[in-house]
């Protein structure tokens, strides 16, 4: 501490160090939307698509994790890193994006991104959710199975979009 901030006492103190360091508690509205890519949100889609099939009669609320949980989205230190660089995304902006998720899902920050390939797996993962719930066609099977015609529904929507 300075000489100015030591002799500052109480109530002085905290208006002080409040003005120098303000806290700002992360929310959907601070989180940085240009960190997508319409390249890297159509990969995901397309993930969507691809595998939506395999998980017929399975509940549609168990998606999400079946999708972009259970498995690495990117396996590979290499192949993570190439995915950043072709998506053009910003490293630093992907960790802000995930710690923010974190946070507002869990009430605070678990994971450390050590490696291209934790942090796009996680990435995938709150992403992948955002848009898994962003396909109209999805909208009322909440607690349903998946079935022929949601995939079908799904697979036409991704479709029009592309």
């Amino acid at each position: 501490m300075s000489n100015y901030t030591t002799e500052l006492k109480g109530e002085e103190l905290k208006k002080y160090i409040a003005k120098r360091f303000p806290k700002v508690e992360p929310t959907q509205k601070t989180i940085n939307m240009n960190v997508h890519t319409h390249q890297a949100d159509t990969d995901f889609i397309n993930h969507i698509a691809d595998n939506i099939e395999n998980h017929m009669g399975l509940n549609f609320d168990d998606l999400h994790h079946f999708l972009f949980n259970e498995d690495y989205y990117i396996i590979g230190y290499y192949q993570a890193e190439q995915f950043i660089k072709e998506n053009d995304l910003n490293t630093f902006d992907l960790i802000s994006y995930c710690q923010e998720q974190e946070k507002e899902h869990f009430g605070e920050i678990h994971s450390t991104f050590d490696n291209a390939e934790k942090l796009v797996n996680h990435y995938a993962y709150w992403r992948g959710q955002e848009l898994i719930y962003n396909i109209k066609a999805i909208e009322n099977f909440r607690g349903e199975r998946i079935t022929k015609k949601l995939i079908i529904d799904v697979e036409e929507e991704i479709r029009e979009r592309s």
